[in-house]
């Protein structure tokens, strides 16, 4: 969010209908705690007798952005901002709705995934220990890997659902696929 939309059109406005983008959301955790909630959507699904209208429950989270709210970890870290600060452009100003299934599990995954990593930190004062938890501590990221969905954004309002790393391979969103694919 650093950059402008601009900067990722030529990546998203030529893939796939439902392009993938990694977010690193944690900057965010307090509005999506506060605004996370269960509702009522209309879908339209298809089958062989005809199309149906059918109701589903939705976990649902918006985040305000704003130009020049800080997403950055920490100054002087090489972000494109001033003074290295990585914060949002003015032209992704406006609002960020992530939409996720309507379970307890998916709206605590959803927190879990917004959430912080987890620091290592090491036990004992042993120099071999703490350049473990330093190299543990750089690989952990909070970018996650989020579906844009096009059929709902439009200008001001982006939706996206976040997708784990089966939906990723196989290009699903179906959190069910995974199971029903080990069972047969």
């Amino acid at each position: 969010m650093a950059f402008p939309p601009g900067y990722h059109h030529n990546l998203i406005a030529s893939s796939t209908p439902s392009p993938i983008m990694y977010l690193d959301l944690s900057p965010f955790l307090a509005q999506i705690r506060q605004t996370l909630s269960l509702v009522k959507d209309n879908v339209e699904v298809a089958s062989p007798q005809g199309r149906f209208r059918v109701q589903r429950y939705r976990y649902r989270a918006a985040v305000q952005l704003r130009a020049g709210a800080i997403v950055g970890a920490s100054a002087g870290g090489g972000g494109a901002g001033p003074g290295g600060i990585d914060v949002v452009d003015p032209a992704w100003e406006g609002m960020l709705v992530i939409d996720t299934e309507g379970t307890t599990e998916h709206a605590e995954e959803l927190v879990r995934r917004c959430s912080p990593p987890q620091r290592i930190v090491p036990a004992g004062p042993s120099r071999a220990q703490q350049q473990a938890a330093a190299k543990a501590n750089a690989a952990a990221t909070t970018l996650q890997p989020y579906r844009i969905l096009r059929e709902r954004s439009r200008p001001g309002k982006l939706y996206v659902s976040p997708i784990g790393p089966s939906s990723l391979a196989c290009g699903s969103t179906d959190a069910g696929a995974e199971e029903r694919e080990r069972i047969a």
